[in-house]
């Protein structure tokens, strides 16, 4: 196997579905077939445990999230193939894994493992309940699915749930990667003119998120914060270009958008 680059692959799906299960027979896979990159698995679940132990501690997820996110981009930035082992759930994180992908200009693939809400508490249960059930069905009413936006279909989807042959399914997709096939794929999308009902929308998504940023920078403890505040902005701006959401959605999903990465809640 001729792996040309090292890349990013996001996995992405419900605690306890089998992620780590796929990116362990991903890593043993590509070690195998290639000696040209060495292969990282980054699992914020070992963040954790050195934040809080064994005890999960929702206080402290924007710090596990910053540094989740500089070992990949360390990783990558290394030279090596790096899978980010994590849930994944809102289409931001995906997005904030797809931006250092493109800042170090390396391919990105998200993988979807689908297993079902069921299975994924019948197997915490099984291994302990490391994560409370509760926590798993609150991930998965509020998990963002890939409708809304092109670079998030998924480049493969598996069930962990079905008996199905992971070395068989990773060979393939390595296959696909080496061939450049999802690559191509991908650059093959062509972008739709600007028509005069995407322009307005444009502009509605430009004046209600700068509003938002101006009542912030009002405050005069985030003004030292504004370089960071406009570039979490700019990312936000670019990832919903396509969505065409209401005036009031808007509004929310920014608000959210900025709480997940400042880690407050915003007026």
């Amino acid at each position: 196997m001729k792996i040309k680059n090292n890349f990013l692959l996001c996995l992405t799906g419900l605690p306890a579905s089998g992620k780590s299960v796929f990116a362990s027979r991903l890593q043993d896979i590509l070690l195998q077939r290639q000696n040209s990159f060495n292969v990282v698995i980054i699992d914020p679940d070992e963040i954790r445990n050195e934040l809080s132990g064994n005890e999960f501690d929702h206080t402290k997820e924007t710090i596990v999230r910053k540094k989740n996110l500089a070992l990949v981009r360390k990783n990558l930035k290394n030279n090596n193939i790096t899978i980010s082992d994590d849930m994944n759930y809102y289409t931001s994180m995906r997005h904030d894994l797809k931006a250092i992908a493109n800042d170090l200009k390396k391919d990105f693939y998200l993988v979807y493992i689908s297993t079902p809400l069921e299975t994924c508490l019948k197997w915490n249960e099984q291994r302990g309940k490391p994560i409370p059930n509760d926590l798993i069905k609150k991930i998965h009413t509020i998990f963002d699915d890939f409708s809304k936006y092109r670079w998030e279909n998924p480049d493969l989807i598996v069930d962990m749930a079905q008996k199905v042959d992971i070395n068989a399914i990773v060979e393939n997709f390595l296959i696909k990667i080496e061939a450049g096939r999802i690559k191509l794929k991908e650059e093959s999308q062509k972008l739709p003119r600007e028509t005069p009902l995407k322009k307005k929308y444009h502009e509605k998504l430009d004046s209600i998120s700068r509003k938002i940023i101006g009542n912030i920078l009002s405050d005069g403890r985030f003004r030292k914060r504004k370089s960071e505040i406009l570039r979490i902005r700019k990312q936000f701006l670019n990832e919903y270009l396509d969505k065409y959401e209401s005036e009031e959605d808007i509004s929310q999903l920014f608000k959210k958008y900025l709480e997940e990465r400042l880690g407050r809640d915003f007026p």
